[in-house]
């Protein structure tokens, strides 16, 4: 799929994957979008391991002004 160069702000939520406990938020940083994936940077520390789910929470930039998006990743 083809990749856009982005620079979309946001909030991510850190939850624990069975029970969707909120572990913590944070500013992210949307650098790069696809119908695929997102490339993000997290703008505050955190303590993320490999397969943490995160919840993102930004607004695209295209001409319809699309709502809210929320996307649950795992990391990698």
């Amino acid at each position: 799929y083809y990749r856009k160069r982005t620079n979309l702000q946001g909030m991510y939520t850190h939850i624990v994957t069975n029970s969707y406990e909120k572990i913590s938020k944070g500013v992210v940083t949307i650098t790069d979008i696809s119908r695929s994936g997102i490339m993000l940077r997290l703008n505050t520390k955190h303590n993320l391991k490999v397969r943490d789910k995160l919840l993102i929470d930004f607004k695209l930039d295209n001409t319809n002004k699309n709502g809210t998006k929320y996307i649950s990743i795992s990391l990698r």
